[in-house]
């Protein structure tokens, strides 16, 4: 098979970009990719209609970006989204949110306007599966990592124990919930840390803070004995496979694809709780045993080929090749019907909302910055809708 496939992602060098660069790398001849920002079509969305006519697969990484997509469709958008030979759509699930029957109600359905559907864990494809409101996805698609790029020294760890942490802080933090863990779990990990004095160095990779080039991260991990993941949900993590591409320990909580990547000196560091107390028993164990850095060390370095970017395209290539199949089945036919009634529904005013934000420059900005800078009155922002809707 062979065919363009547009990806749709949030933002440059963050995950979900991430994911649609390796693809591009790693597919076989014959395939075209090409990855949208949202900087890239909100606001500009006839630029997203044309390389969605052009394209045989279109995939939403984040899937409620289809339903702000479908909201800025103009006529001729339309028509090619609902003609025989149509583009298949898919929805990624890469996350734990949203999976009430009542947010699909308020936030709207991507699903049922998707083709297929895949998700990047046995986990989350399995939460799936036992709701009986949510589809069952199609494929698991779990992310890789680079390892041509993400490469190993031959250090030794001496001296104080060095540990990593890597992530945005704020994500997630209009739903005012610490979701990555690093001011309700890490950071008073530390504190106990110190009270027992014990030694150590903590090294930040915060993009709420500072953004480290993506070209300075190998070094990162390098100059780390162990990485944290204090995440409460996660679709992976990244920061996990890269830290273990470069030979690094990990310590982290029991989320993602951690339980299916690590082999079994790791999985004795997945966290039995999710608290700060955990944590730190975890990092003052490794503190003074050198001997089992070495351990995770070897053994993460020996599952670089396991979880490489090259070894996740077969899952891809199948989830592709059924997306394109169930396009011309009935299955089909009822994804292009639930279209063309999702282009004449009725607006709710968050919907409206959502539409305003993906269709006008202006609005877009000027949302971003109120992310940035004002969570609290986003979150304040979205409850009040929430009471008033429709």
């Amino acid at each position: 098979m062979h065919g363009v496939v547009t990806i749709f992602y949030d933002e440059p060098d963050w995950a979900f970009h991430n994911i649609a660069a390796n693809l591009a790398r790693i597919a076989p001849p014959g395939f075209s990719f090409l990855a949208l920002s949202r900087d890239e079509w909100f606001g500009r969305t006839r630029a997203a209609e044309a390389a969605v006519a052009k394209s045989d697969i279109v995939v939403f990484l984040w899937r409620f970006d289809l339903l702000a997509y479908l909201d800025t469709l103009s006529e001729a958008g339309w028509a090619r989204l609902l003609a025989p030979d149509r583009p298949a759509l898919v929805a990624m699930i890469y996350d734990h949110l949203y999976t009430d029957p009542e947010d699909l109600d308020y936030y709207g359905n991507p699903f049922a306007l998707s083709d297929v559907c895949g998700a990047c864990s046995a986990r989350l494809r399995d939460i799936y599966k036992s709701a009986p409101h949510l589809p069952v996805p199609a494929h698991v698609v779990p992310d890789g990592v680079d390892t041509a790029f993400f490469l190993p020294d031959d250090r030794e760890p001496t001296g104080p124990l060095r540990i990593g942490w890597v992530g945005n802080s704020a994500w997630g933090i209009t739903e005012g919930e610490d979701f990555k863990g690093r001011r309700t779990i890490l950071e008073p990990a530390i504190q106990i840390l110190r009270a027992r004095g014990v030694r150590f160095e903590l090294h930040l990779a915060d993009k709420a803070e500072r953004r480290l080039p993506r070209s300075e991260m190998p070094a990162f991990y390098r100059g780390i004995d162990v990485l944290v993941c204090s995440a409460a949900i996660e679709g992976t993590p990244n920061p996990v496979l890269e830290a273990m591409a470069s030979g690094t320990a990990v310590i982290s909580t029991d989320v993602g694809i951690v339980r299916d990547v690590f082999g079994p000196e790791q999985r004795r560091f997945i966290l039995s709780e999710r608290s700060p107390e955990a944590l730190a028993e975890a990092l003052e164990t490794l503190s003074g045993d050198p001997t089992t850095l070495a351990r995770l060390r070897a053994e993460n370095l020996a599952a670089r080929p396991a979880i490489s970017w090259e070894s996740r395209w077969p899952a891809w290539q199948a989830l592709f090749d059924e997306a394109r199949a169930a396009r011309m089945t009935a299955y089909g036919a009822t994804v292009t019907e639930n279209l063309r009634k999702f282009r004449s529904r009725r607006r709710t005013r968050l919907e409206r909302l959502r539409r305003t934000v993906a269709g006008n420059r202006l609005a877009f900005r000027a949302y971003e910055t109120a992310i940035r800078r004002f969570p609290g009155l986003v979150r304040r922002t979205k409850r009040l809708i929430e009471r008033h809707t429709p």
